[in-house]
């Protein structure tokens, strides 16, 4: 807990006091898919380190003992195998789909990476570190991203392919997987998402929860009342404008088909969250507010807590 902070659950409602702990964090988040996730890293580092010892002992049993030329071979060994488990983790979906497999040609600008997150680790109470495939190059990405997606596709910029996207049986059908272009939002905001228990569970307008806490650190934590100095009260610009994120037209479509409410409807839900999410901020702070919203399972629920 942060200086100036106080426990949002310490009066009337469930106490959050023992809830975090070194190793695992706070006791909400789900453990079976942070165990997953340290899985899908291991593994990922172990392919990693076995091509480049490969690499550098067939070099070495050649004779060969060139630093620079070990090192270059090593780098490029290890990509290769990066490209190679990519492909053999979707090609036999592509394939599979009538939408044909990608080649390596296909996929030069690929790298892998591990990301660690900074906000998502202050609101886990642990260190929060995911893998993630990058695109540097966009028409590469956008081949990748319509054969997943069809012509929907083709204006993605980064997705997340979740975990019923894999076979249960697997680490990643635990975790999901994140691909995208380099786009430092995108991505901090998807690592995010990733420490959210009740994420696949809510449903409808609660999932204005998800965007809520996905936008939280980038719309309030980090910005600058500078951008808001026309408003006679700046420090409202934040939140008016995190409402207005979360309200977008592609949020309302995504749960339409769960919910019988309007665009309008949808519109005045994401104004209470965010005017909730101000009201306990005030009273609690950034991080116990953001912890609060990932324990929420509706957002009638959220709403309600800030009135206490």
């Amino acid at each position: 807990m942060t200086e100036g902070e106080v426990n949002i659950y310490g009066s009337g409602l469930e106490s959050d006091k023992n809830e975090k702990t070194k190793e695992s964090g706070e006791v909400w988040l789900n453990k079976e898919k942070e165990n997953a996730f340290e899985e899908v890293l291991n593994i990922l580092r172990d392919i990693e380190r076995l091509a480049e010892e490969e690499a550098e002992k067939e070099l070495r049993d050649k004779g060969i003992i060139d630093s620079d030329v070990i090192e270059k071979t090593k780098e490029d060994a290890r990509k290769e195998a990066i490209h190679k488990s990519f492909l053999y983790i979707f090609n036999p979906r592509f394939e599979a789909s009538g939408a044909g497999p990608l080649s390596l040609s296909d996929i030069k600008s690929l790298e892998y990476a591990e990301i660690n997150s900074i906000s998502a680790s202050q609101v886990a109470g642990k260190d929060i570190t995911r893998p993630l495939f990058i695109f540097f190059n966009t028409s590469e990405f956008q081949k990748f991203s319509v054969k997943l997606q069809g012509k929907h596709g083709m204006s993605s910029r980064g997705l997340v392919v979740p975990p019923s996207g894999f076979s249960q049986e697997s680490s990643l059908g635990k975790t999901g997987l994140i691909i995208a272009t380099a786009g430092k939002e995108f991505i901090s905001h998807e690592i995010r998402h990733t420490i959210d228990p009740n994420l696949d569970k809510r449903s409808g307008r609660d999932k204005i929860l998800e965007e809520l806490f996905g936008y939280y650190q980038e719309e309030i934590i980090d910005a600058k009342l500078s951008q808001y100095s026309h408003l006679a009260k700046p420090q409202d610009g934040p939140w008016r404008w995190l409402s207005r994120t979360i309200s977008q037209d592609m949020y309302y479509e995504n749960i339409k088909d769960e919910d019988n409410i309007s665009l309008e409807e949808y519109k005045d839900l994401a104004k209470q969250a965010s005017d909730a999410a101000r009201l306990v901020s005030e009273k609690y702070g950034h991080i116990e507010t953001q912890k609060a919203i990932l324990k929420s399972n509706t957002l009638k629920e959220f709403i309600e807590l800030a009135k206490i």
